[in-house]
């Protein structure tokens, strides 16, 4: 398979979760991503967003800063704007660019 589409790659990630109970989030990642090839722009935006069920595996797996809990911050109505501002910039920055560094996303 060349390209993982964004509502079968949750899928597996969480079948994978189901499967391999105690494994880490980047041992998750790692089994679904196995021979896999995509790119980044191939995922929907929205799925690998902040605070969403696939955001908070990722979190898990690539920020070793904050626990996956804390990026709710970004979403909270009483979060100031420049605090979220900083907090999408480091999901950016971080998270996100060690998920497509790791897997050659491009």
């Amino acid at each position: 398979m060349d390209y993982v589409l964004e509502t079968d790659f949750s899928q597996l990630v969480f079948n994978y979760r189901r499967k391999l109970p105690g494994s880490t989030a980047l041992k998750v990642l790692d089994a679904v991503m196995d021979g896999r090839r995509c790119r980044l722009t191939d995922f929907e935006p929205k799925t690998l967003g902040l605070c969403t069920p696939l955001g908070d595996i990722l979190a898990g797996a690539f920020d070793k800063g904050m626990e996956p809990g804390d990026w709710r911050l970004a979403t909270h109505p009483s979060t100031p704007s420049e605090v979220k501002s900083a907090l999408r910039g480091l999901w950016e920055s971080e998270v996100l660019a060690k998920f497509a560094q790791r897997y050659q996303l491009g």
